[in-house]
């Protein structure tokens, strides 16, 4: 989950970075077939909300937005390829943004429309796991998503890290507290500290 998203906008899990990106054809094919699948698998679990992927952009993210259309996730190739995550690490990114839209808790300081990062984790591993209707997903293997995720995650550096702290006093920035946050499924403190 993103530090980078702390010092701007929410709704962006992971920093952008360029993608490990596999460029093997096999894995190429069988990872578009996975994210196809997984899409549509989400677009029935949660009908009001657009789903999308953009197989071109080598960023490591995925995204919620509120546009004059909707509601829309979006998930970015440099994610939807990163060799190190499989469909249930993608498919808790995937909670995970779709909690920025329908979860009614704390909502975020930047884009009122959406939740803030630690309620739209907190319904990810609650309400989210329970409202996903991918049968071949359940039970979502949500620790081994978020040791995935930890993975990709602890590459960050500790300095950006700590520039990000100093610039706001939320948690989220601080990925290990929120590992820990995801794994316990601890609520959101209800206000919006940055």
């Amino acid at each position: 989950m993103v530090l980078a998203e702390c010092a701007g906008p929410p709704s962006m899990l992971f920093s952008e970075r360029l993608s490990e990106r596999t460029s093997g054809l096999g894995f190429q094919e069988s990872r578009c077939e996975m994210v196809e699948w997984l899409l549509a698998g989400f677009s029935s679990s949660f009908p009001t909300i657009t789903f999308s992927a953009d197989h071109n952009i080598s960023i490591v993210n995925a995204q919620a937005v509120t546009t004059s259309t909707g509601r829309e996730v979006k998930l970015y190739g440099g994610l939807a390829f990163h060799p190190k995550l499989d469909v249930h690490s993608l498919a808790l990114v995937l909670l995970h943004e779709v909690g920025h839209h329908l979860s009614t808790g704390c909502r975020s300081p930047f884009d009122v429309s959406l939740a803030c990062e630690c309620e739209a984790d907190h319904w990810s591993v609650t309400k989210g796991l329970h409202a996903l209707k991918v049968a071949t997903l359940q039970p979502l293997k949500v620790h081994e998503a978020i040791e995935r995720l930890d993975g990709v995650l602890s590459q960050e550096t500790s300095t950006e890290g700590e520039m990000l702290k100093q610039r706001t006093s939320c948690w989220s920035c601080d990925w290990p507290a929120r590992k820990d946050a995801l794994l316990k499924q601890t609520p959101c403190l209800n206000f919006c500290a940055s």
